[in-house]
């Protein structure tokens, strides 16, 4: 824009001069023209040329052209008016340059605001990428764990899976049965029984429906923070897990955690039913002990681990005696008690690696992992005498009962199922022909 008008400028110059020239015949006006036009022409670069040659042309003006006061006067006015122009351009210029610096300046602020964003963007998404993943693991995990049927294998394995986790320092996995916690792994054993104690004394833990934040037991560290992951199916409880974990990794397990308890708990109903399932198949709705399909199952496991590695072992073959006359004398729901309450004795008498199971009616076997026939014949004694230590009673009338037992041992009676069997129930006639109330080695060890 400047540069047009004092390219305009220049044309009056040089017609008013020209004009001057001719008319008053006048050779200086063209040099104080020209001094004007000098001045305008740089002023583009330097404005304060512009001021200094109007004042050089507005000088010879008034001096030489004296006796024309109003052409002197005309140029003196010209030559005040291009010393300004460039003054009041450059304002303008300045004016113009300041706003679209600010424009610029607000410009670079919101560009260098959307990058910061797309930076904030770019993290977050870079950490939600990150704990996709770290879900995606915990489901994979999960969905893993869930294809096991045992519940203490699934606790071993989840365990191991948590104790993994950066920043956790300890993991628990409890079972609830029977309105008590039961533990099914405790990475810190030493601790077992104060955790027991902090959750049956905590009846608050009950109430608790997702992944929480708890206080921490005494017993803890104080430098650990402690979280409860309940595991509920319908306001069902089946269990929980209890993490202990360093300050900075609370509200991640707590957040993972409201995830994956739903996950958790429906593997671990899901095993909770199978075992129900597979409970009710192996074992006797009544007594509890296991049925005689799968007794017979165990033992032939028992004889084939025996034959790679040989310890021997004992079965023993037991039968109430006179059962039939407490049946008809005080009824069934007596007898059905009876049978629970020899059932509970032998149960109580099986050591590790010791099974039993009802075989039929009021008969019962037994596995027992000894290699010598003292140690059977003791066993089944102590068995013996506990039965008839038992009294019972049906309205008015009290009696106790007697147990008759016959004893086979492998592989000297017998290597397989069958023979074993057949020994301990040849036995076990032999005792209940000799007077009932007694143990009986079988004939062929005699």
């Amino acid at each position: 824009m400047i540069k047009k008008i004092n390219a305009a400028l220049i044309l009056i110059n040089i017609a008013l001069a020209s004009y001057l020239i001719m008319k008053l015949n006048l050779p200086v006006i063209a040099y104080v023209y020209f001094i004007a036009l000098f001045g305008l022409y740089f002023s583009k670069d330097i404005k304060e040329i512009a001021l200094l040659c109007a004042a050089v042309s507005i000088f010879f003006t008034i001096k030489f052209m004296g006796r024309a006061p109003v052409p002197a006067a005309l140029s003196c006015a010209f030559f005040i008016c291009a010393a300004i122009v460039p003054y009041y351009f450059s304002m303008r210029i300045s004016r113009v340059k300041k706003v679209y610096l600010q424009r610029n300046s607000d410009i670079k602020n919101k560009r260098e605001e959307a990058l910061l964003l797309h930076s904030q963007i770019y993290a977050d998404k870079k950490r939600h990428e990150e704990e996709f993943e770290k879900i995606m693991q915990f489901y994979i995990s999960a969905r893993g764990l869930s294809k096991n049927i045992n519940m203490q294998e699934y606790a071993s394995i989840a365990g191991k899976i948590f104790s993994n986790k950066p920043g956790i320092t300890s993991v628990n996995i409890f079972d609830r049965k029977r309105s008590k916690w039961e533990c099914l792994y405790c990475e810190r054993p030493f601790f077992e029984k104060q955790w027991l104690q902090y959750l049956n004394s905590n009846r608050d833990l009950l109430d608790i429906v997702r992944a929480s934040e708890i206080e921490t037991p005494q017993f803890c560290p104080k430098n650990e923070s402690a979280v409860f992951l309940p595991l509920k199916m319908q306001n069902e409880i089946l269990g929980c897990l209890t993490l202990t974990c360093e300050k900075d990794y609370a509200e991640r397990y707590v957040l993972e955690g409201q995830i994956f308890s739903p996950q958790i708990s429906l593997s671990v109903k899901r095993i909770k039913l199978m075992e129900e399932i597979s409970e009710k198949a192996r074992n006797d709705g009544l007594t509890g002990l296991y049925k005689r399909r799968y007794f017979i199952e165990r033992l032939q496991n028992e004889i084939e681990r025996e034959k790679r590695y040989p310890k021997g072992f004992f079965i023993m073959m037991l039968d109430i005696d006179w059962f039939k006359k407490v049946n008809d004398k005080f009824g069934h729901l007596t007898g059905d008690r009876v049978l629970v309450s020899v059932s509970k004795t032998l149960s109580d008498s099986c050591k590790f690696g010791t099974f039993a199971g009802r075989y039929g009616g009021e008969e019962f076997i037994i596995f027992v992992p000894v290699s010598t026939e003292s140690e059977a014949l003791d066993i089944a004694k102590e068995i013996n005498k506990a039965i008839a230590a038992k009294k019972y009673k049906s309205g008015e009338e009290s009696f106790r009962i007697t147990i008759s037992v016959g004893i086979a041992g492998f592989p000297a009676d017998g290597d397989t199922v069958d023979e074993l069997i057949k020994a301990s129930d040849a036995a076990l006639y032999e005792a209940k022909e000799s007077g009932r109330n007694k143990v009986v080695i079988y004939k062929k060890r005699l």
